[in-house]
């Protein structure tokens, strides 16, 4: 599995699982200075483009270091994806954990920190395509924890307690069945990490890695706006909270605040990933300044993964004031530049050869409606004629689509649905993401409305297309909606 990565969103999504780390009350020595816990966390929570490595004797007495290096070394391989780091990553990955492994019969904190190890390189490999060796990662991590006294009174078992819960909730593959004694759903991690949290005081930076754990877990579960309010609610101004915030904001469709908030930390900070976020949030609204962002996010960001994703926004915002060289130059740079591995670099190829290239106002009223502008893109929509969509079936189930998700977030569910039939109808057989998406869309509006069969028939609907753009992303949406509806009815019989 790759994670899904259409959006930057979806890369700090993947670092979900990666803030499971146990912190114990020792102080390290560290390079001829010492280093708290507390800092080490610190100093992960706000990376720099350089690597953290906390390194340490591997004669030393305390693993302290060993853990936090190989926390921040993941954080860092998981949030920038790039081969360099998952090079770097690898290369000692087996001695650290061996150190913990010959530790873990003798003290329960290194077990818990063993187990969030195991689950830290899991996430690695999954971001890398890596699947079976994430299982293996995933079913070790889980062996060790087992192994662990039940301890409901610790705020670091109950958080990597919460973690499993969730991975394994959310895993594809049939994992569950090598995790006996545990029920694993989305949904049942909160209360976990919710009382872990609230064993530490009001404003430990504890506590604030553990709402972070829980922030990115709501933001995988579609539920931006509370994850953007549990970080915000923190204190503390380290930059990755803030970038989960930022995404949480551009999720939920808030991209005033998105602008707001994000040009606070283009000025104070060195990571290319608030640029990028600045320039999404200016081309949402058709503001010329998004070409300069993406431009500047371009030059300073050293990895080969999102550079195509970067150069078809950074085409898009040429095309959006009528540069046609200025958008076929970025196009071809698409073509050719930056890695083809990523869910979101792979739609950027596609994208970028498309035939009948990009129809100005479908873009305009799509990126209005990401940036939930909902009235200007239903305005953009409206002023489209009839014979500029007919001529591309392409540009027919888009419009259609389109039309469905306007008047879905305007609250015309009625009108929706029709507009996603249609796109159903005419696009069983494509390979855009349009039919798909719609059948899932419609499924989520008859399911809010209490129509549960209905909503099971669209959700199998949507695994039955052929489409190949974002295909394991909505899939794995469908399947998800379909384990959801088992569920609940299983709880009312």
């Amino acid at each position: 599995m790759r994670l899904p990565a259409a959006t930057l969103s979806h890369a700090v999504v993947s670092v979900i699982f990666i803030f499971s780390c146990t912190l114990l009350p020792w102080k390290v020595s560290c390079q001829n200075s010492f280093f708290s816990e507390e800092e080490m966390l610190r100093a992960v929570l706000h990376p720099g483009k350089e690597r953290r490595v906390f390194g340490r004797s591997l004669h030393d007495t305390s693993l302290s270091p060993v853990y936090y290096t190989h926390y921040s070394l993941a954080v860092q391989t998981v949030l920038f994806q790039d081969p360099v780091d998952y090079d770097f990553f690898l290369k000692g990955e087996g001695e650290r954990m061996e150190l913990f492994v010959r530790n873990a019969t003798r003290s329960t904190g290194s077990s818990l920190q063993l187990s969030a190890m195991y689950l830290q390189s899991a996430m690695v490999y999954l971001c890398f395509g890596e699947e079976i060796k994430a299982g293996r990662r995933i079913l070790q991590a889980f062996r060790t924890f087992t192994a662990i006294p039940a301890a409901p009174a610790d705020p670091q078992y109950l958080k990597t307690k919460g973690l499993f819960i969730f991975l394994a909730g959310n895993f594809p593959r049939p994992l569950i069945s090598f995790l006996p004694g545990m029920s694993f759903s989305p949904e049942g991690h909160a209360p976990y990490l919710e009382e872990a949290a609230s064993m530490y005081p009001e404003c430990s930076i504890f506590r604030r890695e553990i709402q972070v754990l829980h922030a990115l877990c709501l933001l995988a579960d579609d539920q931006p706006l509370m994850a953007g309010s549990l970080v915000g609610s923190a204190c503390g101004a380290e930059a990755l909270p803030a970038l989960i915030r930022l995404v949480s904001l551009k999720k939920a469709g808030k991209n005033e605040e998105v602008i707001r908030e994000c040009g606070y930390w283009t000025i104070r900070s060195d990571i290319p990933w608030f640029e990028y976020l600045m320039g999404e949030a200016w081309l949402r609204k058709g503001i010329e300044e998004a070409g300069a962002c993406l431009d500047r996010f371009l030059e300073s960001y050293r990895g080969g993964h999102y550079r195509k994703s970067a150069l078809l926004k950074r085409a898009w915002a040429a095309l959006l004031l009528g540069r046609e060289n200025e958008y076929l130059h970025f196009i071809g740079r698409v073509k050719t530049e930056g890695y083809q591995v990523t869910e979101a670099d792979r739609q950027a190829v596609a994208e970028a050869g498309y035939s009948t290239g990009v129809h100005r106002g479908l873009l305009h009223a799509r990126l209005l409606f990401d940036g939930g502008y909902y009235y200007e893109a239903l305005q953009v929509m409206q002023h489209i004629r009839p014979e500029e969509i007919t001529r591309s079936g392409r540009f027919a189930l888009e419009y259609t689509y389109r039309m469905g998700r306007i008047l879905q977030k305007l609250g015309k569910d009625e009108a929706a649905l029709k507009s996603f039939d249609q796109t159903i109808g005419m696009g069983m057989e494509a390979p855009w993401y349009y039919p798909a998406y719609a059948a899932w869309q419609a499924g989520q509006i008859c399911e809010k409305n209490g129509y549960t069969r209905r909503a099971g028939e669209y959700y199998r609907l949507c695994l039955r297309m052929k489409t190949m753009e974002y295909r394991s992303f909505i899939r794995r949406k469908a399947r998800r909606s379909l384990r959801s509806l088992a569920g609940q009815e299983t709880g009312n019989s």
